[in-house]
């Protein structure tokens, strides 16, 4: 299962904004269209694959290697965002107090939050934070990109993963936009156990 969120996931996204440029630069309508159908294809292939992983609930990984260094090898194999190395920023003892099982969320988020900026932000400038500090583990990924209206986007399949597993921890999910401003998401849950809902 980590194999497919770290490695199979991510290859799906690059092979699709790869499918998205070449879309772009098309200027035959026929065939700008069956590119897209693939792309969509894609999507539903990778929201197939989420709903496999979470429904395995597997368990932590044994390899030894710490939240940060899963974090910052995550950033460094996203290929996918060429031209705009995200800033990353930790706050908080998160080897101490992040479960492995919740960093298995933790790092999801992240690559979720990193590949919507790839697809849709055409952003210059992207930022992680990662706390854990007064009980809480918090991500919060800000990009200063075209931005959306939220009333007028209708969430993917990635995000309302988040959210459920955000809800699933007792936590919060929040996607703050607005056109040619950005995009802020957040993502806090609780490092209690004793706080996760059912």
């Amino acid at each position: 299962a980590r194999d497919l969120h770290d490695h199979v996931i991510q290859r799906l996204f690059g092979a699709g904004l790869e499918l998205q440029v070449i879309a772009g630069a098309n200027k035959n309508d026929a065939e700008r269209a069956r590119i897209s159908e693939q792309v969509e294809a894609l999507d539903s292939a990778i929201a197939e694959i989420r709903t496999a992983i979470f429904a395995m609930k597997t368990e932590s990984p044994s390899d030894g290697s710490s939240i940060r260094h899963r974090i910052v090898g995550l950033l460094g194999e996203s290929t996918w965002l060429a031209g705009n190395s995200p800033a990353l920023r930790f706050s908080g003892p998160l080897d101490l107090l992040v479960p492995a099982e919740m960093a298995d969320d933790l790092l999801a988020v992240i690559r979720e939050g990193l590949a919507n900026v790839a697809k849709h932000a055409q952003a210059t400038r992207t930022s992680v934070d990662v706390t854990a500090v007064d009980g809480r583990l918090t991500v919060q990924i800000e990009d200063n990109g075209n931005g959306f209206d939220p009333a007028t986007v209708v969430r993917s399949s990635g995000t309302m993963n988040l959210a459920e597993r955000a809800h699933a921890r007792g936590g919060e999910f929040t996607l703050s936009s607005s056109p040619s401003a950005g995009t802020v998401l957040v993502w806090s849950v609780p490092l209690s156990a004793e706080a996760v809902t059912s």
